[in-house]
Order: structure tokens, then C-alpha cells, then sequence
């Protein structure tokens, strides 16, 4: 009972409404999610960019020291 009443309480109430307003304006993009998501996604971008980069830079310089070696 008390866990029920603590969770009605006005600051748990308006908590839980700040909590759900959010939510929805991050996935709905109103007013300002859609924006806010392009900085995240530039950013797994950037990532994702480097670590192929880093693959690719790495599988060059293997097979550079296998020929190196070989020959």
C-alpha cells in the first residue's frame, strides 16, 4: 500500500508525464527530435566509417607484410 501511494505522490506523478512527454517527443520528432536525432546519427556514422577505414587500412598492411615476407 504504501509503494502505491508513494508512487501517486505529485513529484512520481509529474516525474512519470516529464518521462513520457519526452519519449514522445524524441520519437515523434516534435518539435525538435527529429533534429536532435541527426547529431547521433552523424556520429555512428563517423564510426562505423572508421572502423571499416581501419579494416580495410589493416587488411592492406597484411597483405603488404605477406608479400614483403614472402618475396
Amino acid at each position: 500500500m504504501e509503494i502505491a501511494a508513494a508512487s501517486n505522490t505529485l513529484p512520481s506523478r509529474l516525474m512519470r508525464h516529464l518521462m513520457r512527454r519526452e519519449a514522445q517527443v524524441y520519437w515523434r520528432g516534435i518539435p525538435h527530435g527529429t533534429l536532435d536525432l541527426w547529431p547521433q546519427t552523424v556520429h555512428v556514422l563517423t564510426q562505423v566509417l572508421l572502423l571499416w577505414l581501419c579494416y580495410y587500412v589493416n587488411s592492406i598492411l597484411v597483405v603488404v607484410v605477406v608479400v614483403v615476407v614472402v618475396v
